[in-house]
């Protein structure tokens, strides 16, 4: 899981995102530091659409992954596709990795959420 990811697979199906501005750098991601970007989204053989991430660095904690502390940046985190709200979360991201070590997702309006953790890190 990343922060700004250029590929995953979200319901089986691979997406690639892109990126035209420049991404924050681990070291501005400080609390109260706030980002809005803007790139693109593209599923198979679908058009790109426009995406949108913005979020807010609320505050730094500690992250057991394992038996395993890491330091975190917990970020909140609204992403837009088309011009609509599609998802919040909450992030909280190693810096030292730059890898998503747990992260709450709600869709927008009605609808059960996802949580996903990191297990173990080699």
């Amino acid at each position: 899981m990343m922060l700004f990811p250029k590929h995953e697979r979200f319901a089986g199906r691979s997406v690639e995102h892109q990126w035209p501005g420049r991404l924050p750098k681990s070291g501005a991601l400080k609390p109260g530091y706030k980002f809005d970007i803007a790139g693109t989204m593209k599923s198979g053989q679908g058009a790109a659409v426009p995406y949108r991430t913005e979020g807010e660095v609320l505050r730094t904690e500690a992250v057991m992954v394992g038996k395993c502390s890491y330091d975190a940046v917990v970020i909140s985190v609204n992403t837009y596709i088309n011009g609509d709200l599609a998802t919040t979360a909450t992030d909280h991201l190693s810096l030292d990795m730059m890898v998503l070590l747990r992260s709450e997702v709600l869709p927008a309006g009605a609808g059960k959420g996802s949580a996903y953790a990191a297990v173990g890190i080699e």
